[in-house]
């Protein structure tokens, strides 16, 4: 049934010519690819790679075709947009994604759902990029990396789904029913959202269109990367969920029930089992998932929605071996309780009242979730109460569901409370008022045995309630029961492939001791081996593979682009704000002592001289960054050890220091002994955003941890701040082990999603680097004995090797005035008296780089003797940014549209008629996404404005041809200021009888031509109009040698012209000034006025007021210029009587010639063949004589003069009495 409802209706052709060479500096094309419909033999054109889409009409599609160009690669079922992927070097490919195998699942809702089988993709181009334009071997048209691979296999998972809806006929409608926007029900039923969402939408906007909900629409990226080409996606795309889909039929007497079991995973925080933990900083939970459970019963429609996530804090949990993943905090509390309100007052506003249950079990990691989350709950004003249930202890054997069941006697009052979905033929007669979220650890087995259950106790209400209409039998009710019990249990297993890779553990379909073993050691093997690829194949598909991508404009008008970004910088002061901070950064090598010794009262030698010194009284800096080293002793079994308990004693202490009720926890990072903590403000606990850690090992080879280190990166406002605590290789004589530490963490510092050091704007390096002084260790130790120590910095290692350019390239340090802080005798001020008696150094050490970064006070703490290292403080002070997004946004969105307007635009001129803004529109609209048509006021000028430039290029080319069976002329509009230039240029250009497809003229037809919109050097619209200007830029209008261009102009312009009541009263008098004189030259020559009739004049048709217009003030001031330019050509119409009509019909007769066959145009006639002429003649000729010397003074002498007069064309449509 499938294959005849749904067929490959959509053929792909690729570029018959090979791939081209990708050099630096020279502009990659890219591959080609056409997509066509069959049925109707449309298309879409992907070309310049990937940067520009077409949308083809049947008869380009069939050039494009018969020119041999293309080579048919197969019929598929659909396209999903463009999929960029990233190669191994670094470059980024674009492809288009179309599904090449799907099957259908049933009928829902006048929908027949398909799961995706398998997906093809093809080679359009690569993004521009300077990674890219620094590469020059040659691109394959077919990719074969692994990312193609593990995106093939996640589409062939049978994960993801669409639907196609049903036309009248039960068949799939085609593309042209699509475009026609017929109803076919009384509502549309979208796979991405609730069906309550869906019909409380229709109620409040009954003729919107149907909008995805983009918490689950998984296809987003490469939909948005198609359609901001200005293509119409909802006709040529596939919108696409992940999740799972049960569908079965019940029969009920004569009727059909279908019973339905929908779940939709959330894309905003997707991933694998280990990959994606938690929640971010805008409050989505990792792996969210919403279950709708729904039967559909003649007119009646039940639904009942539940939901589960991980738990909404900041954790993760590190994959080691079977038994061993235990979570760990990744964010302190205070710095997780603005994500986790975020999260629940999201889930409020979406779905009701909240009921959580939690199943996390009593081990060690889960109970750390556990008493975390609680403690969220009980703090937080969007929820009432977490309830625990311990599952493990309830369900150890047999039929979970039933032996759950019990366990929610205590929520038959909550589950009434929140009700579910009834409507009938699309009236909501009850809503669902509150839901359900469940979660366990992975959220996949014990969370399935809990919905479940609640599932099946709400189905019992579902039923009564149709039971009401329907008279349901007990049999039919022990039916549907039995039937969404299996479909639940089917659901686990579709979820848990989702993320593991395999089925449900404990409680899916079929299951036993050795299945369960056997998924736990495919869950193991996908997750050490497998799980990488797929997380990044994911990433890739939602455009999060590189941050702050899925989200930002991707422009492929180079021309846009530039524009874009200065006019943003122009508006940067109306959505940004400078802020001035203050960070305090320590460093210290503690030698594993503990901080238990040491006092937090500021009275006495404390941790208070370190963290204060530098500070007034009433200073509180935003930011305390304190590394240590060796903050545990480094022993063999310590190196190996995850222990936290000092760090966690360390972070106290500190907190205590700087004060707890004005400071928070942030968090800490730590690699064996080396620590970093990071304590904020409390007013900036919605500041830190993207709070991200990493660690790198430079101990044995890069084996080992007691050397390394550890980098901290977050957002503070809009700036992205690292800090990086650093722990060198020892030794006097290891300076080059040192360099390559501190070039091997710098190399391999990588925070995921794209962000590495190079992306932040300020970089802080704090730590012991073990750089020490050149010279003899007695001369050292003698001179800095003395306190001369300062005059042993130019001995120093870590200066050397910064002027050699070696390390720390572009980092400041402010200047060193205190003594070598290595190495001392604990507890006292004597340098070392060992054995070894090594020398004084500055080993401990903090650079900086970053904009309007400044030192003010740099110094060691000689009071804190406890460690053989003296710690070091440094107090900066710099700028942040704080942005706006929702002003950013809507100035870039106006930006945007004002930009797209100027660039795809085109200004549509038909001298004969004035074209009717709809029967344009119905042309037009064939070419791309029209946005608006504006007539330009009295004239027969049309400005037409598309989504994109690409659909203006393709507009372009019909300059010269007919539209509507009149002919045009189509010219690209750079900006708004250049439609009066325009209209002076053609109709210049036509009364100079100049061709007007000479090669001056061919980037109006060319398929590439770009635009400078440079405003230079052009008067504003916003200023008065100068009419002498138009005066002056019109005297070869006025010239008699063009006199029968000037009539011809004149008449149209009567006949087309839209005038406000003024602007006729104006003309209506110039008309009678030009009649007048027209007689008295008439009358001096005794000629007749009715035989000086020079053109017939078109048709007068009724000319309808132009719809409102939606253009801005500079196009309406651009308009009356054009007015101005109108009156000035009308008062020629005093020279039209000094033509002959015997002239005019010679011309006439010649202009109906072809190009080729046409006369030379004659100059001017000098004044001795002239006078040859009869006397009448002899008149018309010295009247234009005199013209010409009163139009302009350039034309002096009439016997040099070469301007031609170039026959015009008798009107196409019959002739009008005026």
């Amino acid at each position: 049934m499938a294959a005849t409802l749904f067929q490959r209706n959509f053929r792909v052709y690729e570029a018959a010519d090979g791939s081209t060479p990708f050099t630096a500096g020279v502009e990659f094309q890219g591959g080609q690819v056409l997509l066509v419909h069959r049925p109707t033999q449309r298309g879409l054109h992907f070309y310049q790679a990937g940067a520009a889409i077409a949308q083809l009409a049947q008869s380009d599609v069939e050039e494009l075709l018969c020119e041999d160009r293309f080579v048919a690669r197969g019929d598929v079922y659909g396209c999903l947009g463009l999929l960029s992927i990233p190669t191994e070097d670094e470059r980024w490919i674009k492809t288009l994604a179309v599904v090449k195998e799907c099957k259908s699942h049933g009928r829902l809702l006048q929908q027949e759902i398909y799961h995706i089988s398998a997906i093809e993709l093809y080679f359009v181009g690569p993004m521009y990029s300077a990674i890219a334009m620094s590469h020059s071997r040659l691109i394959k048209k077919r990719l074969s990396n692994c990312h193609t691979l593990y995106h093939a296999q996640l589409f062939a998972s049978g994960s993801f789904f669409f639907s196609m809806e049903l036309s009248k006929s039960g068949d799939v409608r085609t593309l042209e029913e699509q475009d026609q926007e017929e109803t076919i029900m009384s509502w549309r039923f979208d796979l991405t959202s609730r069906i309550q969402l869906t019909l409380l939408n229709k109620q409040t906007d009954v003729d919107g269109d149907l909008e995805h909900d983009e918490r689950f629409w998984w296809s987003r990226v490469m939909w948005n990367e198609v359609q901001k080409h200005g293509i119409n996606c909802m006709a040529w795309l596939i919108p696409v969920t992940r999740g799972s889909v049960e569908l079965r039929t019940i029969y009920v007497g004569a009727s059909q029930a279908k019973a339905a079991l929908i779940s939709r995973l959330s894309c905003q925080r997707a991933g694998t089992r280990f990959n994606a933990r938690g929640v971010d900083d805008d409050g989505n939970a990792a792996n969210f998932v919403e279950t709708e459970q729904l039967i559909v019963l003649d007119e009646s429609v039940v639904s009942y929605v539940i939901t589960r996530g991980s738990v909404p804090i900041f954790w993760e949990q590190q994959l080691q071996s079977v038994g061993h993943q235990k979570p760990q905090l990744t964010r302190e509390f205070e710095a997780t309780k603005p994500a986790f309100d975020k999260h629940m007052e999201q889930l409020t506003q979406t779905y009701g009242e909240q009921t959580l249950i939690s199943l996390l079990g009593y081990k060690s990691g889960e109970r750390l979730l556990q008493e975390n989350y609680r403690r969220h709950a009980l703090a937080s004003m969007f929820v009432e109460q977490l309830h625990h249930i311990d599952i493990g202890a309830i369900c150890r054997s047999g039929d979970k569901i039933e032996k759950f069941s019990p366990a929610l006697d205590e929520f038959e009052t909550t589950i009434l409370e929140h009700g579910f979905l009834h409507a009938i033929n699309a009236k909501v007669e009850r809503v669902q008022e509150g839901s359900f979220r469940i979660n366990c650890l992975d959220c996949l087995d014990r969370s399935n045995v809990c919905q479940s259950a609640i599932g099946l106790k709400v189905l019992s209400d579902q039923l009564a309630t149709l039971n009401s209409r329907h008279f349901l039998v007990e049999t039919k009710l022990q039916l549907f029961t039995r039937v969404f019990k299996e479909m639940w249990q089917r659901n686990g297993d579709n979820l848990a492939r989702c993320v593991t890779g395999s089925g449900a553990l404990r409680g899916g379909m079929k299951t036993s001791i050795l299945k369960d073993v056997q998924r736990s050691i495919t869950r193991t093997l996908r997750g050490n081996f497998f799980d990488r690829h797929r997380q990044a194949a994911i990433d890739i598909v939602l455009g999060t593979y590189v941050e702050d991508t899925s989200e930002q404009y991707v422009i492929p008008d180079a021309t846009l682009r530039d524009k874009l970004e200065t006019a943003l910088a122009k508006e940067q002061h109306t959505f940004t704000t400078d802020r001035p901070i203050q960070i305090v950064v320590g460093t210290w090598n503690v030698n594993a002592q503990k901080p238990m010794s040491l006092s937090t009262n500021p009275l006495t030698s404390s941790l208070y001289d370190w963290l204060h010194t530098g500070l007034k009284e009433d200073e509180h800096p935003d930011l305390f960054v304190i590394g240590l080293q060796e903050m545990i002793d480094l022993k063999a079994k310590n190196m190996l050890a995850r222990s936290s308990a000092i760090a966690i004693e360390w972070a106290q202490r500190i907190l205590q220091t700087i004060g707890r009720e004005k400071y928070f926890f942030v968090l800490k990072q730590q690699l064996v002994g080396v620590c970093m903590f990071v304590f904020a403000r409390t007013d900036h606990k919605r500041s830190l955003r993207d709070v991200r850690t990493h660690s790198v090992k430079t101990g044995a080879g890069g084996k080992m941890g007691n050397k390394g280190g550890v980098a901290m990166s977050f957002r503070f406002h809009s700036t992205p701040i690292c800090f990086i605590c650093a722990h060198l290789a020892a030794g006097k004589s290891n300076l080059e082990e040192r360099n390559q530490d501190y070039h091997d963490i710098t190399t391999k510092i990588n925070f995921g999603k794209g962000r590495k050091l190079d992306n932040h704007e300020l970089i802080v390096w704090l730590g012991d680097f073990n750089y020490r002084i050149e010279g003899s260790k007695d001369l050292i130790r003698a001179i800095s004995s003395e306190g001369k120590h300062l005059s042993l910095l130019c001995k120093d290692q870590l200066s050397i090797s910064r002027a050699d350019h070696i390390i720390f390239h572009d980092f400041e340090e402010a200047p060193i005035s205190f003594p070598p802080t290595y190495k001392y005798d604990v507890n006292s001020d004597n340098f070392d008296t060992s054995e070894k008696q090594r020398a004084p150094a500055w080993t401990d050490r903090i650079l900086y780089r970053g904009r309007h970064t400044s030192c003010v006070h740099y110094t060691s703490i000689g009071s804190l003797k406890m460690s053989d290292h003296r710690p070091v403080t440094c107090v900066l002070k710099s700028k942040v940014v704080e942005v706006d997004k929702k002003i950013e946004s809507k100035i870039r969105e106006d930006i945007m549209k004002e930009l797209r307007r100027q660039l795809a635009s085109v200004l549509i001129i038909c001298p004969t008629v004035l074209l009717r803004p709809a029967d344009l529109e119905e042309v037009l609209k064939e070419y791309g996404r029209l946005v608006m048509i504006d007539g330009v006021r009295n004239t027969s000028a049309m400005l037409a404005t598309f989504e994109a430039s690409e659909v203006a290029k393709k507009v372009a080319k019909l300059h010269g041809k007919e539209i509507l069976g009149e002919k045009v002329y189509v010219y690209s509009v750079d900006g708004e200021e250049t439609i009066t230039d325009l209209i002076k240029q053609h109709y210049k250009r036509t009364l100079a009888g100049d061709d007007l497809f000479s090669q001056e003229d061919e980037r109006i037809i060319d398929d590439d031509f770009e635009h400078d919109s440079s405003d230079e050097g052009r008067e504003s619209n916003d200023q008065p109009i100068d009419h002498s200007e138009d005066t002056n830029d019109l005297t070869d209008i006025r010239d008699v040698s063009n006199v029968q261009q000037v009539v011809q102009f004149s008449s149209r312009k009567e006949i087309s012209s839209i005038d406000s009541d003024d602007s006729d009263k104006l003309w209506m008098s110039k008309s009678a000034d030009s009649s007048r004189s027209s007689q008295q030259d008439i009358t001096t020559s005794g000629h007749n006025h009715s035989q000086l009739h020079v053109v017939n004049p078109p048709p007068h048709r009724p000319v309808r007021p132009p719809p409102p217009s939606q253009s801005s003030s500079k196009r309406s001031s651009a308009v009356d210029e054009v007015n101005d330019l109108h009156q000035i050509q009308l008062s020629s119409n005093q020279l039209s009587s000094a033509v002959s009509t015997s002239s005019l019909q010679d011309e006439e007769l010649d202009l109906q010639k072809p190009v080729s066959q046409k006369r030379p145009i004659r100059p001017p006639l000098p004044a001795s063949i002239s006078a040859k002429k009869t006397e009448t003649e002899h008149s018309i000729s010295a009247a234009s004589v005199n013209a010409r010397r009163c139009s302009s003074t350039d034309c002096a002498n009439l016997d040099e003069q070469s301007h031609a007069i170039r026959p015009v064309a008798p009107p196409r449509r019959r002739q009008q009495q005026q």
